[in-house]
């Protein structure tokens, strides 16, 4: 469907063999209560009928859409072809699985037209592989936010680094004239932690935040999926960081938060990528001679103890654990992991 109306925001949903579980996320768009939304899909590739799909949920939908089908090149491509195809002056990216709230689009761009903000963000809420039992995890968001970006969005960045607030893009519209002005992009073949670092990068260049307290979206994790594979693609996230502290140390003025990436989230990043791959079924031998990679060791090494850092000394252990011996971290993990059983 084609229009030539200018809606206020525009909805991306990137889409790889999502034909089964697309209906959740665009029948989530169907019943909003404002309609002045165009939503485009983009089909990265689907070997499977996610774009026809897409077209029989969408075909008396009474807004402007588009089903975009390109060869496989990630989330992070499809994600940056939204942007480039949208015609709403913010943009929100909603994952194929996922969902928003009926009262998601009125009450989001109802905030940031108020508020005059660059991002907008709500209240998330988990759900694990469609079990309706959800976790609520809205917090730590400030009440004021001037328009000095960079020290009153700080303590935000640093929230989202140590993971006392966890974000997805899917829980935040952004002004599009602010991501052009910001050359604000995903990172192009990033697939596993790409969310965190668009996000870092965006609040650390936002003129203005503001927030809807309300859980207005839903994530659906779903065990099997993309990022839920026991592969070497879980070592992205690590890299993801190394770049973030690039970023910092290129960008910002303060040093703060490129020594918290570099001291504290790479290397525990590092163990979560170890830990997650040995408990789901990639080989261990294999893993035992990554833990050697000199490059590893060194992140590791530079782990420093950090007080504001939720687990900060058991974090500490890890690391140390993991340069002593692999086979020594997994046996102290399988003895945790048994304890929670």
């Amino acid at each position: 469907m084609t229009s030539n109306s200018f809606p206020e925001l525009t909805i991306v949903i990137p889409a790889y063999n999502a034909e089964k579980l697309l209906s959740r996320s665009i029948n989530s768009v169907l019943k909003q209560t404002c309609r002045n939304v165009e939503l485009i899909l983009v089909d990265d590739g689907s070997t499977d009928e996610t774009a026809a799909r897409a077209r029989e949920l969408l075909r008396s939908a009474d807004f402007p859409w588009r089903v975009y089908s390109q060869e496989n090149a990630g989330v992070s491509n499809a994600r940056n072809i939204g942007i480039e195809l949208s015609k709403g002056k913010f943009i929100h990216f909603l994952d194929s699985d996922d969902e928003i709230r009926e009262e998601f689009v009125e009450k989001m761009l109802n905030e940031a037209q108020t508020s005059d903000s660059d991002i907008t963000i709500c209240g998330q809420e988990n759900v694990v592989d469609f079990r309706e039992t959800p976790q609520a995890i809205f917090n730590c968001f400030p009440e004021d936010n001037r328009n000095d970006s960079f020290s009153n969005n700080f303590h935000l960045i640093v929230d989202v680094l140590f993971s006392r607030l966890a974000l997805s893009t899917s829980s935040i519209i952004l002004r599009k004239e602010f991501l052009s002005e910001s050359n604000l992009r995903f990172t192009p073949g990033c697939n596993h932690g790409e969310d965190r670092e668009f996000i870092v990068k965006a609040f650390s260049k936002a003129r203005r935040i503001s927030t809807v307290s309300d859980v207005m979206f839903r994530y659906i994790i779903v065990e099997g999926s993309l990022s839920h594979v026991a592969n070497l693609r879980r070592f992205e996230d690590v890299a993801t960081y190394f770049r973030l502290a690039k970023y910092f140390e290129r960008e910002m003025p303060d040093e703060r938060l490129a020594k918290i990436v570099r001291s504290f989230v790479i290397p525990t990043r590092i163990t979560s990528a170890f830990e997650y791959l040995a408990f789901n079924g990639y080989d261990k031998k294999e893993l035992r001679k990554i833990s050697r990679n000199s490059s590893i060791r060194n992140s590791l090494r530079n782990f420093t103890l950090d007080r504001r850092a939720p687990n900060s000394f058991k974090e500490w252990l890890r690391c140390r654990l993991l340069l002593i011996s692999f086979d020594l971290f997994l046996a102290v993990m399988k003895v945790k992991k048994n304890k929670l059983i």
